[in-house]
């Protein structure tokens, strides 16, 4: 992946849209950012990782808080990137999710994230994704990386890199875990022996269960308590379980037997007690027909009555139908007469009505002239409402035209007043300004004097501090110098001691030759100056106090390059903070004392002048003032002005009143001196009026509802007549039928028919009685007939004997019964016991075998092996070995073949978790020794090494994937000259294949070494960019 542009507005420090166009560095491929602490610098490479993978880089930051603090709250947050990729160019845009100002109204609006993505093919835009889940997934296919692992590739963090060269095991581990993300790793090592405990748990709770089973067969009728192994129980209750199944067998055909027997004499007994129960209903039968041929002279008698009763029935309808018709002739007479009485009173209502009317006709010409004169009244009475009307406006108009009048002369002299209060505040309020804008002038100049000064007396600070490194470098460098005299002649005398101890063995081999014999050295037979035996020296002893001195020596002289190098670096921070601090002063060595005296000047001037400086009134007040006279003066001129509008509309009024009132006076008689008056009179004569016409109405009603009603009651009173006549008739007929149905029935008389009538109910129990006595005796002839002919032939049995052998094979069932359920039962028990052990056992044997693998793959995870190492830590060493074997090639690039960096696989004293600590080979010395001896230089070359080597493995293992770009942040302040040309050249190296490297640093060498710069630009509205090419 290679940026070709970078787009960035509203993000981070960079409030404005920020265009960064990579193809300004044409071919260089190596540049340097530079600016300030906190100008934005590494949030350039936050804008990429937001923009490729929608989260910003590094774990204090998300993609919300990367808002610029300094845009302002309508500008979005949009982060554009245009980067090439296998041949393909692409461009991607994201907004984050944000607040931003409404467009309508006040207050902010939550804005959802969004994201587009392009495939620009000769410039011209395909869309691959239009929101954020569509972007994620095409993404996912052009960079299969997790933003961690981009970030891992590109952007180079030296100080995790000092920190995992120099680091123990411990910390180590730590380090490559946040590079190399083993949680995973981790996760599997745990859950490992979370499965070792389960299959623990599940043995133990098998092994209880067959503890339990043990319990139970001790409960057995049979166990043998002696037994204790299970499958020695299992065995004995397998062969419990085989007879307990013989004697089940046995009792079921002995029961099955007994049940054939108990059927049967429950048959025979059955048959016993039916032909008893026949044998007793023979007896029953004969008992009731006895008693029935008792009752036959009474059910005579009760069908006698019923017969007579019957015959009674028809004639009972026409005497009931006479009754009827007697008592109908009586209401008729009824009616007839009441018709005849409501004729008389309505005669006597209809003389009144008529009276009444006489009356009505007598008043209806006073009426008449009170209605004609009332009608007059209403014709002018609206025009005289109308003049009482206009008058009375008139009135209140003129009325309100004096008060208004008063008023507008008060408000005249009061506005008059207001303006020259006005005018003597705007004049106050001017010189106020003039007055404010003097005083901060003065206090600005206070201001700048006292930063100027602040600022040159952190330089002279710089400049002491500077110079007491400067020093410290001095002495250090004295005592390198010192403690490398010192090595070497230890050195020397170290090889002294060798010498030494060689001239010992010379001697040694010198003492011991013979004539004749060949030295073991030379090989010759004669010996003409054997070496002299000089005193002894003790040689092992010396070369060990002069290995312990050398030793010593060789760490102190380390120790003093790294102070030596770490103040050099702090120096040449100081000395690039001092040159910020004279391009902020704009000063310089020839003028800067010159330029300190005048600005103590400035501020002791302006402190001065701003004692002196009086204000009579603040700008605040007279401005409050001023606004205050103001508005008041603008309200009453508004009130003043309403006013004379207000007057203005008065006298129209007036005048419209006065020609409204003469055009009605033109043709209306004179105005009555009380209107009130008049308006009641016409109400009262108008009531009257209506009065009269609604009585008149009212009688006029009544006297024809009358004359209705005496037509219908005469109506009335022939239809009564005609009904009576009917009815007598009708009553006259019927005696006649009725005694014909008397001598026909042979009844005496109609008392005679009355006496043989029965009530419904009671002739219904009577005709129930006889039926059922006739029916039952037919029933009983029926069951004596069956009862006889069934029982033919069989004599009464003895059901005692039946019951006496039933009951001795009931009790023998129960006891089978008995015997089976527990045998039963202990069938089911001792089957349930053997299933149980079988399942137990078949279980235990398969969770043993589960515990065992699980437990052997468990221990090995979590670091019970051979090299004591944990599965995480065995990925974590894998890990380190390869990005070792991609350092080494550059590390000893950068030390001319010198050292070479190589794992510790060996176990440490006393460290069970051990495998990651990092020595280095010396080629000079051919011995190895721990990283820590490294110097600082030493230590960045291997770190930088280390950093470029994860980026190269990260790559490999995300699929080989080609990213063009890397950064690098900070690191380089702690080379010498040599060490940081050998750096850059490194780098150089990296980019030759068209790698594109951007080095984030403050280190001065680099700006001079590195032709092109982005630079950021941090301002009070936040940061901007630009390349510089040298």
């Amino acid at each position: 992946m290679k940026p070709i542009e970078l787009t960035i507005e509203a993000f981070g420090p960079y409030a404005t849209k920020q265009v960064i166009d990579f193809t300004e560095l044409a071919s260089e491929h190596i540049f340097l950012i530079t600016g300030k602490t906190g100008a934005g610098k590494s949030t350039l490479f936050d804008a990429m990782s937001f923009a490729l993978f929608g989260e910003a880089n590094g774990e204090m930051r998300d993609a919300q808080s990367l808002r610029s603090d300094y845009a302002d709250a309508d500008t979005p947050t949009e982060v554009s990137l245009t980067f090439d990729i296998n041949q393909t160019r692409y461009q991607i845009t994201r907004r984050p999710q944000q607040y931003l100002n409404k467009k309508r109204g006040t207050g902010q609006r939550l804005i959802s994230g969004e994201a587009a993505l392009y495939r620009l093919d000769n410039e011209t835009p395909t869309l691959l994704g239009a929101n954020i889940r569509e972007v994620q997934e095409q993404m996912q296919t052009i960079i299969p990386l997790s933003v961690t692992q981009f970030r891992q590739i590109m952007m180079i963090p030296q100080n995790e890199f000092r920190e995992l060269l120099v680091s123990n095991s411990k910390d180590k581990e730590e380090i490559l875990q946040k590079l190399a993300d083993t949680s995973f790793y981790k996760l599997i090592q745990d859950q490992l022996y979370e499965r070792q405990r389960q299959a623990e748990e599940t043995v133990t709770l098998i092994e209880q269960q067959l503890q339990g089973l043990r319990e139970e067969y001790y409960k057995l009728p049979q166990a043998d308590t002696e037994k204790q192994q299970h499958l020695a129980i299992c065995d004995h209750v397998e062969q419990l379980h085989t007879a307990t199944t013989i004697e089940r067998d046995r009792l079921t055909a002995a029961k099955a037997n007994c049940d054939q027997r108990y059927t049967e004499a429950q048959k025979a007994k059955a048959v016993a007690e039916t032909l008893l129960r026949q044998w007793q209903q023979l007896a029953s039968v004969k008992t009731e027909q006895d008693a029935l041929a008792l009752r036959a002279d009474e059910m005579a008698q009760l069908e006698q009555q019923v017969e007579r009763a019957l015959a009674a029935r028809p004639i009972m309808t026409w005497i009931e139908e006479s009754i009827t018709a007697v008592q109908l002739a009586q209401q008729k007479t009824a009616e007839l007469a009441t018709a005849q009485a409501d004729l008389v009173e309505l005669s006597t209502k209809m003389t009144a009505i008529t009276t009444q009317v006489h009356q009505l006709e007598q008043q209806r010409p006073q009426i008449t002239e009170l209605a004609n004169k009332t009608e007059q009244l209403k014709q002018h009475l609206p025009a005289w409402q109308q003049l009482f009307s206009l008058q009375q406006q008139m009135n209140a108009t003129v009325q309100a035209q004096e008060q208004h009048q008063v008023i507008f002369n008060r408000q005249t002299e009061r506005l008059a007043t207001d303006a020259a209060l006005l005018a003597t505040a705007k004049s106050q309020f001017e010189a106020a300004q003039v007055s404010d804008n003097q005083r901060f002038r003065i206090e600005q100049r206070v201001t700048d004097a006292q930063r100027w000064l602040k600022n040159y007396a952190k330089s002279e600070a710089l400049i002491d501090e500077m110079t007491r490194t400067e020093e410290a470098i001095a002495y250090l460098e004295q005592q390198l110098i010192e403690a490398q005299t010192t090595q070497k002649r230890w050195d020397e005398e170290r090889a002294a001691v060798i010498s030494t101890e060689k001239q010992q063995l010379l001697q040694q081999l010198a003492s011991q030759l013979a004539a004749g014999q060949a030295c073991p050295v030379c090989g010759s037979l004669e010996h003409p100056q054997p070496a002299n035996e000089d005193e002894p020296l003790n040689v092992a002893e010396t070369l060990a106090d002069l290995d312990k001195l050398i030793a010593g020596i060789l760490a102190q002289i380390a120790e003093t390059k790294v102070q030596i190098t770490t103040n050099k670096y702090k120096n040449a921070q100081a000395k690039e903070r001092l040159g910020e601090l004279y391009l902020e002063l704009n000063i310089d060595d020839s003028t800067i004392i010159a330029q300190k005296e005048q600005q103590e000047a400035n501020l002791m001037a302006a402190q001065a002048e701003l004692q002196t400086f009086t204000v009579t009134e603040t700008l605040n007040e007279a401005e409050a003032k001023y606004t205050r006279l103001q508005e008041n003066f603008k309200r009453q001129d508004e009130a003043h002005r309403a006013l004379e509008v207000t007057m203005a509309a008065n006298v129209a009024r007036i005048t419209a009143i006065a020609n409204d009132r003469q055009r009605l006076e033109q043709t209306t008689p004179p105005l009555p001196a009380d209107i009130e008056a008049v308006q009641t009179d016409v109400t009262d004569s108008t009531q009257k009026v209506a009065a009269f016409i609604a009585q008149e109405k009212d009688y006029l009603k009544q006297q024809q509802a009358a004359l209705i009603r005496q037509t219908a009651l005469i109506t009335q009173e022939a239809a009564a007549k005609t009904a009576v006549e009917t009815e007598q008739q009708r009553v006259s007929h019927l005696h006649q039928l009725i005694n014909t149905k008397i001598a026909e029935a042979q009844f005496a008389d109609e008392a005679a028919v009355l006496q043989a009538v029965l009530p419904a109910t009671e002739l219904e129990q009577c005709q129930t009685t006889s039926n059922t006595y006739r029916l039952q005796q037919q029933q009983l002839e029926h069951q004596r007939q069956t009862l006889a002919q069934l029982l033919e032939g069989h004599s009464i049995p003895d059901i005692a004997e039946h019951e006496a052998a039933v009951a001795a094979l009931e009790e023998e069932r129960q006891q089978l019964a008995q015997q089976l359920a527990h045998l039963q039962q202990l069938y089911a028990n001792e089957e349930q016991l053997l299933n149980n052990y079988q399942t137990r056992r078949a279980a235990i044997e398969r969770a043993e075998a589960v515990f065992n693998e699980i437990s052997y793959l468990a221990n090995v995870a979590r670091g019970k092996n051979g090299s004591k190492l944990t599965f995480e830590r065995y990925v974590l060493t894998s890990f380190l070995d390869l990005i070792l074997e991609y350092a080494n090639p550059r590390l000893r690039t950068m030390t001319d073949g010198r050292y070479q960096l190589q794992r510790q696989s060996g176990l440490a004293k006393g460290n069970a978790q051990s495998g990651l600590e990092l020595f280095v080979i010396d080629a000079y010395t051919s011995k190895t020794r721990h990283v820590k001896t490294l110097s600082g230089g030493e230590s960045f070359k291997a770190s930088l090494a280390l950093a470029l080597a994860l980026a190269d493995c990260i790559q490999e293992l995300s699929g080989g994937l080609s990213l063009e770009t890397i950064f690098i942040d900070e690191g380089f302040g702690t080379l010498d000259p040599d060490s940081l040309e050998q750096a850059i050249d490194m780098l150089l190296d990296t980019q030759a294949n068209g790698r594109l490297v951007g080095i984030i640093s403050h280190v001065p060498e680099l700006k001079s070494r590195i032709n092109s710069k982005l630079v950021i630009n941090q301002t009070a509205n936040g940061s901007t960019t630009h390349f510089s090419f040298n």
